[in-house]
């Protein structure tokens, strides 16, 4: 069932952007056809592991019948190997005009390769992770929503997701501890994304969304760039564990940029000195107005 909903939330926003038509009109190559280039492939693999894992249940581990000679830990192979299919979450879309590899110029930010667990790779889905947003301390979850019970209450709260399905890309940047420098990396690719990049796109068509590292406060809201102030005061967040940017797989030190598509899978990750890349991206993604 988890498949399946993707394969209506993967078509659903390129469908949207095409009639509405914020999509670059291309004959090949185009954001919709996309749909059955990322689909088809992962269809063919579900059926292949739902085969196979089927298979299993119809005989007995370790005898004759059904599945000869299997073994408990082979089973447990198995299912390890399409957990990403019994969890949603372990889909990858293949290279296309919606996902960008790495600039063979930049340095790539991103460190490990245990994508399940969180570590950002274009094509995959971005990890949800609990933030703590600077503007009201509140604790909002970047990707999914959560029902939380509380304790003598007869009620559920909904706890507040930043990447709910609007249609929009979000450009995700992970500031490093230099963002108080008004000549340091994370300051100057913020001033050339909101300067140069998010004005030549439709209205509301890209979100702007900041990621500090200091776990404790060491600022104050005048010391931030204006550019956070004016384009992501309620978009501005912080780490509520310190293994926040770990979990993505980003050194605090040096930073990262990532474009997450309107399905949250990300798009495209670059350095903070690549900033020019996102609007690279983006104008294969979306129209320009200016």
């Amino acid at each position: 069932m988890n498949v399946s909903m993707m394969d209506s939330y993967n078509l659903a926003w390129k469908l949207a952007h095409t009639i509405h038509r914020l999509s670059p009109e291309q004959p090949y190559n185009n954001v919709l056809s996309t749909y059955e280039d990322e689909r088809l492939e992962v269809a063919k693999l579900l059926i292949e592991f739902d085969t196979k894992f089927s298979t299993m249940f119809s005989g007995q581990i370790g005898s004759d019948k059904g599945v000869k000679g299997l073994t408990h830990e082979q089973f447990l192979k198995v299912f390890s190997d399409g957990s990403g299919f019994t969890s949603g979450c372990g889909i990858e879309y293949p290279l296309s005009v919606i996902v960008k590899s790495p600039c063979a110029n930049d340095v790539y930010p991103i460190v490990g390769n245990n994508f399940l667990q969180g570590v950002l790779k274009p094509g995959r889905r971005l990890p949800d992770s609990a933030v703590r947003r600077y503007a009201d301390a509140n604790l909002p979850h970047l990707q999914d929503g959560k029902h939380l019970p509380f304790s003598n209450l007869d009620s559920i709260i909904t706890i507040e997701a930043n990447f709910i399905s609007t249609g929009r890309f979000r450009t995700l940047i992970f500031t490093t501890f230099d963002l108080l420098d008004a000549h340091g990396n994370s300051s100057c690719a913020l001033v050339q994304i909101c300067n140069d990049v998010l004005p030549t796109f439709p209205s509301g068509t890209v979100e702007l969304v900041v990621l500090h590292p200091f776990l404790e406060r060491r600022f104050e809201w005048a010391n931030i760039p204006k550019c956070i102030k004016q384009n992501a005061e309620m978009q501005f967040h912080g780490p509520v564990y310190d293994d926040l940017y770990s979990i993505y797989g980003v050194n605090p030190d040096v930073g990262a940029i990532v474009v997450v598509r309107p399905d949250g899978y990300v798009g495209m990750v670059s350095s903070l000195l690549s900033a020019s890349q996102v609007d690279n991206y983006l104008s294969c993604c979306l129209v320009k107005v200016v």
